[in-house]
């Protein structure tokens, strides 16, 4: 089936000198074809003539040509049998003819590149040939990116006509153009490179053809990780805006009960100033600011919690929605890539569930956190029966330190879990978080094969934990061996 990859102008209507009124014209343009209905008017498209209907506008010298184009795709789209081929035939041949009358290069060519669909091996062959007269018209009007594209879909042509030798003229014609050009968009370029994949394995040379294949899924992935980027830069950008609004929103809170509480003091030392025995009157005064101010505490402490549950449900419903594509997804690069970041917005997310579930609205107790934690991370990687040994204190974190402490945890503890513990007999890991003066120190220790820190640490995962780390002002080390991790820093 014919992509439509090239738009058609906007209508163009040529009228004879003859030519019928604007309200006869609006009447019969009141509704739509479609090829469901089977040539028959409906009223409720709106704003498309029937077939028959622009027929007998062309008889009397009131045409549109993208008319017959949109009848043309829409009989090609439709596809089901033989009379819907000839009427896309029948309509295209209509479109070009009204194009040609009209002399416009642009639209003929734009004409030229819809023919389809591709029946017959004649029909092939009239395709090829139309294509080839709208590169030359592309051309002449230097529309540079409809000329690769029309090069491109010539090579994919004659490949699929198994003609390796054709596609490769065009190949290279296209190429030629986005090297001259600098034109590298996404899209000529990964066709490019898939059709030239393609052209090599046809030619017999699967060396050339892997080598094109493997830049074509390593541009693909290129992009896939630039946009996960980007959702998780969106996704950062988007929570720091809402903590900042948040603390914005608190401040004007205070200052408004502090300008309420130094208007109601002015009102007290003014009033004892003139009333001897105001004792009583104190007294009430004091009482009633102790209770608004006591309901605006727990207001203000039932906004807090709200906002951590709806964060935390925003990231659930991300968490759930990567965890779909994650599902979906055939490339285990491009799936372990989601499953990474599941699990560290899944680090953040925890942390807003223990700030709504607990009695502490902005802090975080890592007794119950670095457990829960590490048993979502044991559970993505089919160890849930594996228990390590905790010795973990009773000990309350900021949640914003607790968010970056969460994501250096999931990185530690998802290096054990890939490359450390399934490797060993007896695997064993020790998690330690002890508070020692006004200082936090955690510790993580396998008994895995180990690694040079010095040799990996720029890899994305310990680049990662080094920011983290920076944001807690701690102190990252690790032995010789690379499995013993201390951290240490002020909570």
């Amino acid at each position: 089936m014919l992509i439509v990859e090239l738009a058609i102008p906007f209508t163009r209507l040529v009228r004879a000198k003859n030519m019928v009124d604007s309200t006869a014209f609006s009447n019969l343009s009141g509704g739509q074809f479609t090829p469901e209905s089977g040539g028959q008017f409906d009223p409720k498209w709106g704003g498309q003539f029937r077939p028959e209907q622009v027929v007998s506008l062309n008889r009397i010298g009131v045409v549109s040509f993208t008319e017959f184009s949109t009848f043309a795709l829409q009989y090609e789209t439709k596809g089901k049998n033989k009379w819907d081929a000839d009427s896309a035939f029948y309509y295209y041949d209509q479109a070009l003819e009204l194009a040609l009358a009209l002399g416009n290069p642009v639209d003929i060519a734009n004409v030229y590149s819809i023919y389809g669909p591709l029946v017959t091996e004649a029909d092939r062959i009239r395709f090829i040939s139309n294509l080839k007269k709208a590169d030359e018209i592309f051309s002449k009007e230097r529309m540079t990116f409809v000329v690769i594209i029309t090069r491109i879909r010539l090579a994919e042509a004659y490949l699929d006509a198994s003609k390796p030798i054709l596609a490769k003229k065009w190949l290279e014609q296209a190429q030629y153009v986005v090297d001259t050009s600098r034109f590298n968009d996404f899209e000529p370029r990964t066709r490019l490179l898939k059709a030239t994949a393609v052209l090599y394995e046809q030619m017999s040379d699967h060396k050339q053809a892997l080598a094109y294949y493997k830049d074509y899924l390593n541009v693909m992935i290129q992009t896939l990780n630039e946009d996960r980027e980007g959702a998780i830069s969106r996704l950062s950008v988007e929570y720091e805006t809402e903590k900042k609004a948040a603390m914005l929103a608190s401040q004007k809170k205070e200052l408004a009960l502090q300008a309420e509480n130094l208007k109601s003091q002015k009102w007290l030392t003014r009033l004892a100033m003139i009333l001897s025995l105001s004792a009583i009157g104190f007294g009430g005064v004091f009482y009633w600011l102790y209770r608004k101010y006591r309901r605006t505490s727990d207001q203000n402490q039932l906004l807090v919690a709200e906002q951590n549950h709806r964060v935390k449900n925003n990231l659930q419903q991300i968490t759930s929605l990567l965890s779909l594509q994650s599902n979906r997804m055939q490339d285990s690069v491009g799936k372990q890539v989601l499953e990474e970041s599941l699990l560290r917005i899944h680090a953040v997310s925890l942390v807003h569930q223990r700030l709504y579930d607990g009695s502490q609205p902005v802090q975080v107790d890592l007794e119950e956190y670095i457990p829960r934690l590490a048993a979502s991370v044991f559970k993505i990687f089919g160890m849930e029966s594996f228990r390590p040994n905790y010795l973990v204190e009773k000990i309350w974190l900021h949640a914003d330190k607790a968010a970056s402490f969460g994501l250096i945890l999931n990185e530690m503890m998802t290096n054990a879990c890939k490359y450390a513990l399934p490797n060993q007999q007896d695997p064993s890991l020790m998690i330690s978080c002890v508070q020692q003066g006004k200082s936090i120190v955690f510790e993580m220790k396998d008994n895995g094969p180990g690694f040079s820190y010095e040799s990996v640490k720029k890899g994305f995962g310990l680049q990662l934990i080094t920011v983290l780390a920076g944001r807690l002002k701690a102190e990252l080390s690790a032995d010789k061996t690379g499995n013993h991790f201390t951290l240490v820093f002020e909570p």
